[in-house]
């Protein structure tokens, strides 16, 4: 269902609480899953900081005539507990690298969620705008090292899209949704989603077989290390990969290191060594960045910025050279890179059912129908009748049985 952002907004114009913003104006956010949902973002001056800006996430909760999923997400038990989270970042000032809570309330009688936070640069844009500074990658490793004796919280879904840099050239998390917070030895995660394209097989299949999806300090925080030195490995090449239909990292990121680096054999076994879950588990991201700052220092690497990606251009789907194959690349490839938007998404997953209508033995459009189910509409229910298409076609196939069995877990847990 579609709403008039343009009413919803005259609407919250009405309910704001005076004194709080001035100069509010609504800006059009294009991706991300509450686009389709009755909520606005907006930029304005937040008067008690002195006129600084702030981006405004308007919430409407959900009704009795929304689907599911607007249920699932705005309803107005999670707006609560929302509120009641980042109330809680806010007022005890938890020493999470979040981005900055400036105000959190939930207006009566519209039950409308306000969240109200500094503006940042997401990190895909950053780069793509050719900002990005020399010193920005040992700043962004040193910004997210802990230890696993001082966590309790994790993101579950680190990426360039995810992260964001101030003013000043400190990194933030802007995706509060994938923060989850506990002080045991376990955590749980209720929402799965992460970009498997971007993990190695090990962590994908750990999360897939999880039956409890209850996970330990030292998995998800090698995790989140392997997940951060991906986004420091696009800093340093001031380039985001063109996956195309990579399935886990180990299709695509030694050819991305190997071709990115080809005349610079330091950096380029640097970045290889670091890319490995026993490193990862045993070595601090604080350790990562003295590293990485001693080969940059030692041997004054310059990276190629503009050579073609072969290597990870071999990924790709070999298929006959049709406008509808390359149509199903281009989009491929958008997807990884955070350029198709919610309507975009919907398109691409259109063009991989009429593929298959015309031919359902193709395994790797099933697994891309799977992966923008589960990693980028979030959609367990979707998922789950995909894999159980799938499965239906390759009745043997212990990937798809593997993520069969994650999305039922996750829909168990979201039923809780």
């Amino acid at each position: 269902m579609d709403y008039d952002k343009g009413k919803l907004f005259i609407e919250l114009l009405k309910n704001l609480p005076m004194g709080k913003f001035a100069d509010v104006k609504q800006i059009d956010i294009k991706n991300g899953m509450m686009v389709k949902r009755r909520t606005v973002f907006a930029l304005g001056k937040s008067i008690k900081d002195r006129g600084e800006l702030v981006v405004l996430k308007c919430i409407w909760p959900s009704t009795a005539t929304d689907g599911w999923q607007t249920e699932l997400l705005t309803n107005e038990g999670r707006l609560n507990r929302i509120e009641n989270t980042l109330s809680k970042l806010k007022r005890e000032s938890l020493p999470i690298p979040i981005v900055l809570i400036k105000d959190v309330e939930i207006l009566r009688p519209s039950n409308i969620l306000i969240i109200a936070m500094e503006k940042l640069e997401p990190l895909s844009s950053y780069i793509e705008k050719g900002l990005v500074k020399d010193f920005d990658i040992a700043n962004l490793l040193r910004r997210f090292s802990i230890t696993s004796d001082a966590l309790n919280w994790i993101h579950f879904d680190i990426c360039v899209d995810n992260l964001g840099i101030d003013g000043n050239g400190n990194f933030f998390m802007i995706d509060p949704d994938s923060l989850y917070l506990g002080d045991e030895e376990l955590l749980k995660v209720t929402v799965p989603a992460m970009k498997e394209f971007n993990l190695p097989p090990a962590v994908i299949a750990k999360v897939r077989n999880s039956t409890d999806l209850e996970f330990t300090k030292k998995f998800l925080l090698t995790k989140f290390k392997w997940e951060i030195c991906l986004v420091a490995l696009q800093l340093h090449l001031r380039k985001l990969p063109a996956r195309g239909f990579a399935e886990n990292s180990d299709e695509w990121l030694n050819d991305w290191i190997e071709s990115s680096f080809s005349e610079n054999k330091e950096l380029k076994d640097f970045w290889l060594r670091i890319f490995d879950l026993n490193v990862l588990e045993n070595k601090s991201l604080e350790d990562i960045s003295v590293e990485y700052e001693n080969v940059i220092k030692n041997f004054k690497a310059s990276v190629p910025l503009d050579e073609s990606d072969e290597k990870t251009k071999e990924t790709l789907i070999e298929t006959e050279s049709t406008d509808s194959n390359n149509l199903l690349k281009e989009n491929a490839v958008k997807l990884r890179s955070g350029q198709l938007n919610y309507e975009g998404i919907f398109n691409y997953v259109s063009l991989l059912k009429g593929r298959l209508e015309e031919d359902e033995s193709i395994e790797l459009f099933w697994n891309e129908l799977l992966t923008i189910a589960i990693c980028f509409l979030k959609n367990p229910d979707l998922s789950e009748d995909f894999a159980l298409k799938a499965l239906k076609i390759f009745p043997n196939s212990e990937k798809f049985k593997e993520k069969l069995h994650m999305i039922q877990v996750w829909k168990e847990l979201d039923l809780r």
